[in-house]
């Protein structure tokens, strides 16, 4: 995507909530992550941060000393009238913070932002604007992702006050996730998000076919499902996460033909250690209904690697007794953005 943009909102403390709102110190590290991601694997994509507190102190430039609803929402408006004169090709909005559920729409929380005049945070109203841009003649793509808690509340939260655009006459490709249902806690650490984490490794090429080249928004989405809840259980004993999607079937293009981007195979993932004392050479690889795919490679120092094959789950076999073992290949993200390949066992019941 070469007309794309970003915009990419997260707010780690919010100072004037009465202890209401406690800091999420990996909100600030998640932001940065996401932003360097997208500069090394979506070239020539236009990065638009509102981060609370600044990066660089309450004066930078770098973000905004009171990141509020109306400043967020001049983003939004800045964008529309850019962009409705010359349809540009994808919209990409990260959002990381506190928010709460609005009952008719819960894949849009309304998010906390870090408001000073008041004695709590604003509240930046999604589930108003993400109907109004889809429709928009303002990109052909659209993807909102929200990592934040969803605190179900019944009441209604009021309306936003949002420009008035005709309506788009095609099917624009969109995506709407959030990282928890209604009433459930999104997980993070001192090092981000959990549903992050998932999200970023999903789009580097974790989710996806092991025949495919690209991720599409439904490959995403399986991911998603498939992950967060688990790793949420792992990092929290029978604690519940699970994602939340936004698709209107009769409005947008279907997800499967909604290509993402493009994967990467694998380069030199060493195995040794998930090889039971096997050697690289009497070892196939086998894929889909466990027919052979590659072999193992021997590397430097003796590493036994797999090369050439996209992530996903494998089967290594010792090619002179019944030895098996399946092991997944993902693709964790760095802080500065940069994927690497992991290779992990796998207990099959």
């Amino acid at each position: 995507m070469t007309s794309s943009d970003a915009l990419l909102v997260t707010v780690a403390d919010y100072p004037i909530s009465n202890g209401a709102l406690r800091p999420l110190p990996g909100s600030a590290k998640d932001g940065l992550r996401v932003a360097n991601w997208l500069k090394l694997h979506a070239p020539g994509i236009n990065v638009m941060p509102l981060s609370y507190p600044p990066p660089g102190g309450a004066g930078s430039a770098a973000g905004v000393a009171t990141l509020n609803r109306e400043a967020v929402e001049s983003s939004m408006k800045t964008l529309l009238a850019q962009t409705v004169p010359a349809m540009r090709d994808r919209l990409f909005v990260y959002f990381s913070g506190h928010g709460r559920s609005n009952i008719a729409l819960p894949a849009m929380p309304a998010v906390y932002c870090a408001q000073h005049r008041r004695n709590l945070p604003d509240l930046f109203f999604s589930f108003n604007w993400i109907p109004l841009l889809t429709v928009s003649p303002a990109y052909h793509e659209y993807l909102f992702f929200f990592d934040c808690c969803n605190d179900f509340q019944t009441d209604p939260l009021p309306a936003a006050i949002i420009p008035d655009i005709d309506p788009r006459t095609d099917r624009p490709s969109v995506l709407v996730v959030t990282a928890a249902q209604p009433g459930e806690q999104a997980l993070e650490s001192d090092d981000g998000g959990l549903f992050t984490d998932v999200l970023l490794e999903a789009l580097s090429g974790s989710a996806g076919s092991p025949e495919s080249d690209v991720v599409t928004a439904a490959d995403l989405v399986n991911y998603l499902k498939e992950f967060v809840p688990g790793r949420a259980r792992k990092q929290k004993p029978r604690h519940e996460q699970r994602p939340k999607v936004w698709f209107d079937s009769d409005q947008h293009a279907d997800l499967k033909d909604y290509v993402l981007f493009k994967r990467d195979k694998v380069k030199g993932v060493d195995v040794s250690s998930l090889l039971d004392g096997h050697a690289a050479g009497d070892v196939d690889v086998l894929g889909f209904g466990l027919q052979p795919v590659t072999t193992l490679v021997n590397g430097a120092g003796g590493a036994a690697t797999l090369e050439g094959v996209y992530p996903g789950r494998y089967v290594l076999k010792g090619r002179n007794d019944s030895w098996m073992q399946t092991i997944r290949i993902t693709t964790p993200v760095e802080a500065d953005g940069t994927v690497k390949f992991k290779a992990e066992a796998l207990e099959v019941s």
